[in-house]
């Protein structure tokens, strides 16, 4: 009975070291792969603690039912074949692991290479008995196996800090080195000290197991930050006029990219279909030519030179009130679905809404065997990224459950913002694929730093991965304003589509946006449905989406306490009486990258001014769309007159709106090292 009980002691011991090494480099290697320059040290915790559970259990179910019978069968050693064993399972899991991403984009595909995973192991579990047997067929095998055992989960521990620190740490590949050789020569001795008194592994291997699978994911959870705002003092209402107002932004989206608004390159049905049954503003422009300042002005009807988030780093004052906020103050159940990094917390876009669920979110968890088992099992709460399917699941899943509530959903698509990586099917017949760009353009750092200056070819190429990307953005469009009908919603809402910005593909010698004030990237797409109306109606006034705050107010009769300070309601428009509408000026300004430019808008023409040179530039509009040539300012003097003393009165304007609201300075966003690293991963800080 005894020497059944010390066999199973050592069973357990095996299969303890065996688990938590596998789980140790399972980590390590998710360190080295996971593409986020940056990841917590916590975020190595979850996935040790599922590996190394789940090869335990694994291991142990294995040798219980088929493994202890066929080592019977073949006579074969029975502590080698446990550990065997788990060296077959761990280098299965490991191989996984490598090749992580394979896994992650196309499961079916990844498939066939698990026969060639499974080869491998076995070649592994082979070699690894016959090693082990010769160990423990040794004079000191049972002792050298025991401190084996605890010997190598703490290396390898040392080995995983290691590899962590050389890759997010300031400190030298000689001061790392030198730390490593000296904490596992004290391991060492540490063990031929205690080798001499025999001691027990059972116990400090448990304690590292225990430490593994229930301290780690407790210390995870303690310490992971959430994002979702307290909704509490909150006071539902279900007697508003209009019970659902919907706002679908999609980023990156220049007008001329949809059939709706003229292109012959691209077929947008959808959105096409929201524009018959509603009111499609023709020239709309955003306040600027990037996502945080726009979506700023937009939220809060002010200028950007009044909420003054120009830098990267910028964010939007508590004291300008959003209109979530409005709404929620109202009794709206306020909710936002998307992806944007600058659209999270940190830059203040959540204000007012009771649940914020966007994308990307921090990496939670370096990718890894453990990491798959995890996705897998909760794909919804612990992926970082999201795709423009799974945000529309998640839209339409929200529908369904809130459809009896008044609500205000904000619905944003991160696509067709780089990295340009449409679904195949998405891509024209007729394009030419380029070879050396291939199917994804994922930044635009070669592009911008002149590393990587396209040809014609490969400018037509980029540009139809864009256009692929409106096509699958405006597919799952359609899906979610089905969802909207299905759940009797759609006719009764009040839904406006627009977006941030555009995209410039070299009409001006650039590319990407946040550079210019030129139409590619400021005049951008605008359609309001209102509730039970069908009018296809198209607006030729120039407005701007600073107006959608106070134009959303008016329609649905909530007072403006900041309407001096907000651009002029649309709403006059929508009503179909222009005559009350004054079209006032529309400015643009907060440029992300080289010097700041202001640009206005006014009867047709447009002129922009560099805030460092003073050079100006004028376009009539009407007669130069694409703005290829620029009068010349002495003989258009007037006009040219008349753009600065709007720019200057504008300017005087939002001077005494920020001394009144106390916003002195630019509002810096709380950024660590995890957001900075994401930042410059996104091309937006070197």
């Amino acid at each position: 009975m005894r020497q059944t009980g010390d066999s199973v002691k050592q069973i357990i011991i095996s299969a303890l070291a065996v688990s938590l090494s596998i789980a140790i480099l399972d980590a390590s290697i998710g360190i080295i792969i996971t593409e986020t320059k940056f990841v917590m040290f916590r975020s190595i915790l979850l996935p040790i603690a599922v590996t190394a559970g789940f090869s335990f259990l694994l291991l142990l179910g294995l040798w219980y039912l088929p493994g202890a019978r066929l080592v019977k069968r073949f006579n074969l050693d029975r502590i080698p074949a446990v550990i065997s064993l788990g060296v077959g399972i761990g280098v299965t899991e490991l191989l996984i692991s490598v090749n992580y991403h394979d896994f992650d984009a196309d499961w079916a595909m990844f498939r066939t290479k698990l026969l060639v995973f499974l080869v491998i192991s076995i070649f592994a579990l082979v070699i690894s008995y016959n090693i082990s047997k010769r160990i423990n067929r040794s004079q000191s095998g049972g002792l050298a196996g025991s401190m084996l055992s605890i010997l190598i989960p703490l290396i390898l521990t040392v080995i995983m800090i290691m590899v962590w620190l050389n890759k997010h740490s300031e400190i030298t590949a000689y001061d790392l080195s030198l730390g490593f050789f000296s904490i596992v020569l004290l391991t060492l001795g540490l063990f031929f000290l205690l080798v001499k008194t025999r001691f027990d592994t059972t116990i400090p291997l448990s304690v590292l197991m225990f430490l593994a699978i229930a301290v780690g994911p407790a210390v995870f959870v303690m310490t992971k930050k959430t994002y979702e705002p307290s909704a509490s003092g909150f006071k539902p209402a279900s007697d508003h006029k209009v019970k659902h107002v919907i706002l679908i932004t999609i980023d990156t989206l220049r007008a001329d990219a949809l059939s709706s608004y003229g292109s012959t390159a691209i077929s947008t049905p959808n959105i096409d279909s929201l524009a018959k049954d509603g009111t499609l503003f023709k020239n709309a422009y955003s306040a600027a030519p990037w996502t945080l300042p726009a979506f700023s002005s937009m939220m809060t009807g002010v200028s950007p030179t009044v909420h003054r988030t120009f830098a990267f780093d910028s964010k939007l004052p508590e004291k300008f009130k959003t209109i979530a906020e409005y709404l929620r103050d109202s009794g709206y159940y306020t909710a936002a679905i998307g992806d944007n990094f600058y659209l999270h917390p940190e830059f203040n876009m959540d204000q007012g809404f009771l649940e914020y669920n966007f994308f990307p979110r921090r990496q939670m968890i370096v990718d890894s065997f453990g990491a798959t088992l995890i996705k897998k099992s909760f794909p919804s709460t612990m992926n970082p990224y999201a795709s423009t399917d799974q945000l529309t699941d998640l839209a339409i899943d929200w529908i369904g459950r809130n459809r009896d509530s008044d609500f205000f959903l904000w619905v944003h698509y991160y696509d067709p913002h780089l990295p340009y990586t449409p679904p195949r099917e998405y891509i024209s017949k007729e394009a030419v694929p380029d070879d050396s760009i291939g199917y994804e353009l994922v930044s635009a750092a070669a592009i911008r730093d002149g590393h990587f200056a396209p040809n014609a070819s490969q400018r037509k190429w980029i540009k139809e991965l864009y256009d692929a990307e409106v096509r699958y953005v405006d597919a799952s469009l359609g899906r979610l304003l089905e969802a909207f009908k299905e759940e009797s919603l759609y006719k009764s809402s009040l839904i406006i589509l627009t977006s941030d910005h555009g995209e410039e593909f070299w009409e001006h010698d650039g590319f990407e946006h946040g550079h210019t004030l030129y139409n590619e990237l400021i005049h951008v797409p605008l359609i309001v449905k209102l509730p039970g109306k069908h009018s296809a109606q198209v607006v030729e006034e120039e407005v701007t989406t600073q107006s959608l705050m106070p134009t959303v107010l008016q329609l649905i009769r909530i007072p403006n306490e900041s309407e001096a300070a907000t651009a002029e309601s649309l709403a006059p428009l929508l009503a179909e009486s222009p005559a009350s509408y004054s079209g006032e000026p529309l400015v643009s300004t907060g440029l992300l990258y080289y010097e700041n430019r202001e640009g206005v808008i006014f009867h047709g023409s447009k002129y922009i001014e560099s805030l460092v040179t003073g050079h100006g530039e004028l376009y009539d509009l009407k007669t130069d769309p694409g703005e290829q040539n620029p009068l010349e300012l002495s003989r258009n003097r007037l006009k040219s007159d008349q753009a600065k003393n709007i720019m200057n009165n504008h300017n005087r304007e939002s001077e005494m709106l920020t001394k009144e609201l106390g916003v002195s300075n630019t509002e810096k966003a709380a950024l660590d090292k995890e957001m900075i690293e994401k930042l410059k991963a996104l091309n937006y800080i070197q």
